[in-house]
């Protein structure tokens, strides 16, 4: 099993809070008693460890700093520079967690715990100890700040008089749209509001919430010092509403990425009243930061048969005969390949943008979709443009949207499904109706069932939605409905480097030279550097740790394409990038053997001289001869995105008991269910494509059942 780091997520918000009293300055006597020194420790942080040194006088805490981590830039500022300061003005561990860097917090207080025993200290002492009161004085004026965010600078005025926030508004920023919006919105007044930068960010927006937070931060800082920095950083989280609403409809459907928008106008479309919910405070869901790449038969829909063949025999990208029995399954991949173009044309008239391209996979003949928004057809924006433009139209023709709004449990009645729970910000949910369709994405975000559905890729990296809990696995648990036990993460992208480009779009590695050669820990290489799109997540899984391959290269590529000058950053950042004059002294450096890295060398380097790849099918334009060092070797850490799995279905978007009958008035589709799809590998476009049509199909008849 794999050791358990926990989910980075790309695009998230986790948001939660200590019990404990407000911060303050000035230092309020707990009665310690310690030995006098400097003490260190290491703890575990979210994304590694963290190490903190604290240098104590007999009767004080005089300094706390955190050493070295590895936490995420941005997110974990607050609680790496500001929290260890608080601790030691107050003498006390009475203060509070930092908003959307909670574990951060959690370690900052466990390491000075652990270092106050250490010098001898009363950890208990310390943890009742009183705070004292921060000063509010600031000189009153007009401030600006800059703070980064997902990918853009974020930038902020803030307004301050005497001993309040009067003002925050954002100024500029260059952020993905739709998703960075509700932050936006959101934030600033939440801040003037509690008068604090201790306030929750808004979910799934986690990196843009936060650089408001600590642009403003730094404004306040300006007007008053860190004095008035702390006495603004009083936690003030949001309070759910205990309100209660019942609603009634013909069909709910619960998640709004592609699937569930998809599902909501078709069955508004056969006649059917349609309430469409979303757990985050944004419709659109992990769909949107996808730039498109839905995949259709060509020639106009017409070539079912080798799209339906590409999908049972290539699902693995370069391997051959990987087919298992049942999966993918037939049944779905052929009402796929025959419904998927209509699809793509139906969207299209309900406000979907987008362009074709025609492409060729191994001899099979495909057509690509992209999002498109005027000139614009690449993420981060276009997919929240081409999203929200069919939303508007569900809403225009007179459906209802409720954000912030999660589905809980389904309410069945004489072995029928007779309606759906629910619960936000805003209250609480009882929707009376026939017909529900689960779209609520995958299960990336839930750490325990990535660990039960799909334990070769637990506790890696991936960008999914922090909305995307498993929620429709475990609410079809609850009525009886089968589930799909082997599944994986799709994606699969490797990157040495992340560029800009590279955040803005994770599915890709825009950054490291396809000239240069791909290999496995064990120095084998097991894929093409220029692949099928995604077709990395089957070949560089690592059991017992990170999933990783590196990218060895020589000297003259490094320099020709430019690649040397991010090599030189990563090395002077001391990341993992090697330099040898030999293969056989960089193998040593990297642990890999040596016989190996020379073997695949070699075995590529015929390849070049006979211009042909007969291994994995590199593009002839890439296969450029290395043979003379020095070398390089960076290593490549893998990137997910979503999920394989969820609830077993039918061709009809119906759920399924174990026993293979229907539960009636229960569909799903997309992300919730979309095991029949696949066999050992994601291969890119398919999962738009998958979450279009059988969107649609669920749609369609949930609002048949419901009359």
């Amino acid at each position: 099993m794999k050791r358990a780091t926990a989910i980075v997520l790309a695009l998230v918000l986790a948001v939660s809070l200590f019990t404990a009293c407000s911060s303050g300055s000035s230092s309020a006597s707990s009665g310690a008693q310690y030995k006098a020194g400097t003490y260190t420790v290491t703890v575990d942080g979210r994304n590694g460890p963290l190490t903190m040194e604290g240098v104590f006088t007999e009767d004080a805490i005089e300094s706390l700093t955190v050493t070295s981590h590895s936490e995420t830039e941005g997110i974990s500022d607050g609680a790496i520079q500001d929290l260890p300061q608080q601790i030691v003005d107050a003498q006390s561990l009475q203060v509070d967690a930092v908003a959307g860097a909670t574990i951060t917090s959690e370690a900052v207080i466990a390491a000075v715990k652990d270092l106050v025993k250490q010098a001898g200290g009363d950890v208990q002492a310390l943890e009742n100890a009183d705070t004292a009161e921060y000063s509010k004085a600031m000189t009153a004026g007009i401030y600006t700040a800059t703070a980064r965010g997902h990918h853009s600078d974020v930038t902020v005025e803030v307004t301050v008089s005497d001993e309040a926030i009067e003002s925050v508004t954002v100024v500029d920023d260059d952020e993905t749209y739709n998703i960075s919006d509700a932050a936006i919105d959101t934030v600033p007044g939440r801040i003037v509001e509690h008068q604090s930068v201790n306030v929750d960010g808004v979910a799934g927006a986690t990196m843009t919430s936060q650089a408001i937070l600590n642009a403003v931060r730094d404004c306040i800082e300006q007007a008053g010092g860190q004095e008035a920095v702390n006495a603004f950083s009083v936690r003030a989280g949001e309070t759910p509403s205990t309100e209660e609403f019942t609603m009634e409809a013909d069909v709910v459907v619960a998640g709004s990425g592609l699937t569930g928008i998809a599902a909501a106008l078709a069955a508004q479309q056969e006649g059917a009243s349609v309430i469409l919910i979303e757990k985050l405070p944004f419709v659109g869901g992990i769909s949107q930061t996808a730039a498109g790449g839905i995949a259709v038969p060509s020639e106009n829909g017409s070539n079912v048969e080798d799209y339906v063949n590409f999908r049972l025999n290539q699902n693995a990208g370069i391997f051959k005969d990987t087919y298992v029995e049942g999966y993918p399954n037939e049944a779905m991949v052929r009402t796929l390949a025959e419904n998927s173009y209509d699809v793509l044309t139906w969207l299209g008239e309900n406000g979907l943008q987008y362009i074709t391209f025609d492409v060729g996979y191994q001899g099979y003949d495909l057509t690509y979709a992209v999002f498109s928004y005027g000139e614009e057809w690449q993420a981060p924006n276009v997919g929240g443009y081409a999203l929200t433009a069919l939303v508007d139209r569900f809403v225009e023709n007179g459906g209802t949207l409720i954000t912030e709004c999660a589905a809980t449990n389904i309410i069945m009645q004489d072995g029928k499904v007779a309606g759906l729970k629910a619960e936000g910000n805003s209250g609480k949910y009882t929707f009376t109706c026939p017909s529900v369709v689960l779209a609520t994405g995958g299960f990336g975000a839930n750490e325990e069932m990535v660990e039960q559905y799909a334990p070769a890729y637990s506790g890696e990296y991936n960008t999914t939605m922090i909305s995307d809990t498993g929620d429709a696995i475990t609410m079809g648990l609850e009525v009886g409905a089968d589930v799909y036990t082997s599944g994986f993460m799709m994606g699969g992208t490797g990157h040495t480097y992340m560029t800009e480009a590279d955040l803005e779009a994770t599915y890709a590695d825009h950054t490291t030279p396809k000239t240069s050669v791909y290999l496995n820990p064990l120095g084998l290489r097991v894929n093409s550097e220029d692949p099928i799109a995604y077709t990395a997540s089957a070949c560089y899984v690592n059991p017992d740790g990170p999933d990783y391959y590196w990218a060895i290269l020589n000297e003259e590529q490094a320099q020709s394409t430019g690649y040397i000058q991010y090599i030189d950053e990563i090395m002077a950042n001391g990341g993992d990038a090697y330099k040898a004059d030999s293969l056989v002294e960089l193998a040593n450096m990297i642990r890999m053997p040596a016989a190996n890295l020379r073997y695949s060398m070699n075995r590529y380097n015929q390849f070049c001289e006979n211009g042909v790849d007969e291994d994995y099918g590199k593009s002839a334009d890439y296969l450029i001869k290395m043979e003379e060092g020095p070398w390089y070797a960076v290593k490549a850490t893998m990137t997910y995105f979503g999920t394989v799995g969820g609830l077993v279905t039918n061709e009809n978007a119906e759920v399924l008991t174990p026993e293979g009958t229907a539960i009636p008035g229960l569909y799903a589709a997309g992300e919730a269910s979309n095991g029949g799809f696949f066999n050992m590998s994601y291969s890119g476009g398919f999962a738009l494509s998958i979450d279009a049509t059988m969107g649609r199909i669920a749609g369609t008849n949930a609002a048949k059942l419901a009359g």
